[in-house]
């Protein structure tokens, strides 16, 4: 991507102290917060799909522990997925070896595939992305399970309206 080039000799240190971390635990908290409630309702869903009950204290310590070891490995927090669950759900995924194929093929993806990955354009990912949520709100219309609405359009508007401001809109990636 033109103006993203790393540039190794340069580096930026972050003081660590009280201030420092004065400024990052609001942040930090309501990203928490956000994704703790996603990660809350994603289960909520699957335990009315399923006929099941989970445990969300369970769920909350354990996606808290992942996360705190991930940043000490330098990695990027995370919380459940209601797309990835939800499909992960409708083709009969389950159990825990369903989202574990599901991780290593990420892992896979990311590590050994890397060279071709990296070569897709950010805007194909983002028409895959629209096409998907509109093909997503034809189906919840025709069955009749969700009143899909304008909102659904505004979303979509909203998500390529961010995509073109953030100059993905254009497709420009420059090849190695």
């Amino acid at each position: 991507i033109k103006g993203c080039e790393s540039n190794s000799s340069l580096s930026i240190l972050i003081p660590f102290n009280l201030e420092t971390l004065s400024v990052i635990f609001p942040y930090s908290i309501s990203v928490a917060l956000v994704g703790i409630v996603e990660s809350l309702l994603t289960a909520q869903l699957v335990d009315e799909l399923t006929d099941t009950h989970s445990n969300k204290n369970r769920e909350c310590i354990g996606q808290g522990l992942g996360n705190l070891t991930c940043g000490f490995f330098g990695g990027i927090a995370g919380c459940g997925m209601i797309g990835q669950t939800i499909i992960n759900n409708a083709y009969g995924g389950r159990g825990r070896l369903s989202t574990l194929l599901a991780g290593t093929f990420m892992l896979f993806s990311i590590i050994i595939l890397n060279r071709f990955v990296t070569k897709i354009p950010v805007v194909a990912l983002a028409s895959v992305m629209a096409f998907s949520m509109m093909a997503s709100a034809a189906n919840f219309k025709d069955q009749g399970d969700i009143n899909a609405t304008l909102v659904d359009e505004i979303n979509l508007l909203v998500a390529l309206g961010v995509y073109a401001e953030n100059g993905t809109g254009a497709g420009y990636f420059e090849p190695d």
